[in-house]
């Protein structure tokens, strides 16, 4: 590997760059594959439950409120008093 390093510093600079461009995308490329590979390992046990037995988010439990108050707003305002 050091051989390589000397042989590589006497070429020109396009060239080093070369080689070093096309040694990063594959180095990139070989993380890449291992991470793909493990993803199906990671989520060998997942489950998904149904929408039925989820609790609801913050979101939706949120809108609820909002839902519930303007509500109680509509029923305390009578149209015979306006």
């Amino acid at each position: 590997m050091f051989d390589l390093i000397l042989r590589l510093r006497t070429r020109p600079l396009a060239y080093r760059r070369k080689v070093a461009f096309w040694s990063t995308v594959g180095l990139t490329a070989l993380i890449a594959l291992v991470w793909a590979l493990s993803l199906s390992v990671r989520f060998d046990d997942v489950t998904v439950t149904p929408k039925e037995t989820q609790a609801p988010g913050p979101f939706e439990t949120f809108m609820g409120q909002v839902r519930t108050g303007v509500g109680s707003l509509k029923d305390s305002f009578d149209k015979k008093d306006i």
